[in-house]
């Protein structure tokens, strides 16, 4: 028959483990709560950057949609309006460039999405590319200057008026948003837009740069198909 020593000891060997379970559930129970706390920090802290990731995209989009509008009506007499449509697959972010062409008649307005025709040599796509070029490279690097190499710019506008009004665009985007152009080219129209420009000539396979154009002298008369190096 065990002594009554032995079932103090036991008795305190028990109560002393019930003791210790006891923290071990309050400590768990501790570790809970803060686990659902921190969770509950994790989920308000993904909604906060998702909802600023979205006022960030609606904020760029409305930059990019604005000025590749402006630009594409500046050079075409069509209603035409970009839409960069964004949209989120499997977590990763999908951009699909849409133009749309608004005909207004007498039953009303018709908006429609545009394909490039070919009759217009997909011309539209020129300044579309110029425009989302300039203000992309503006988005990353935000400098005081920007300088940019365009080979062949605007050559599927084709000539005079609508390819002057091109140039136009170019040397508008040139001065409002502090940017340089140094721009090659056969077309003389796009001259008129420089400040400076040479005329490249090739002989026997040797290259000649002749000044063809300073803004402190006038301009002479270009030839046609000449290959030009523009700065703007």
């Amino acid at each position: 028959m065990p002594k009554l020593d032995d079932l103090r000891a036991q008795y305190q060997r028990l109560t002393g483990q019930e003791q210790q379970q006891l923290r071990d559930i309050t400590n768990i129970e501790a570790e809970v709560a803060t686990r659902t706390e921190q969770g509950t920090v994790i989920t308000k802290t993904k909604g906060v950057i998702q909802e600023l990731a979205n006022d960030a995209r609606g904020e760029f989009k409305g930059e990019v949609d604005g000025l590749v509008t402006l630009a594409v009506r500046s050079v075409f007499t069509e209603d035409f309006t970009f839409d960069l449509q964004m949209t989120t697959d499997g977590g990763r972010l999908q951009c699909k460039p849409v133009v749309w062409e608004t005909i207004h008649t007498d039953d009303g307005d018709v908006r429609t999405e545009y394909t490039p025709k070919d009759e217009m040599g997909g011309s539209v796509l020129d300044p579309i590319g110029v425009a989302l070029r300039v203000v992309l490279q503006n988005f990353q690097l935000n400098p005081t200057r920007v300088f940019f190499l365009l080979d062949e710019p605007m050559k599927n506008v084709g000539h005079g008026e609508l390819l002057i009004q091109a140039g136009q665009l170019l040397q508008e985007l040139s001065h409002s948003l502090n940017l340089q152009f140094v721009i090659i080219t056969h077309e003389p129209e796009l001259m008129q837009i420089a400040d400076r420009a040479w005329q490249v000539t090739r002989t026997r396979g040797k290259s000649e740069a002749v000044v063809a154009k300073d803004t402190a002298t006038p301009a002479p008369t270009p030839a046609p198909k000449q290959r030009r190096a523009l700065i703007l």
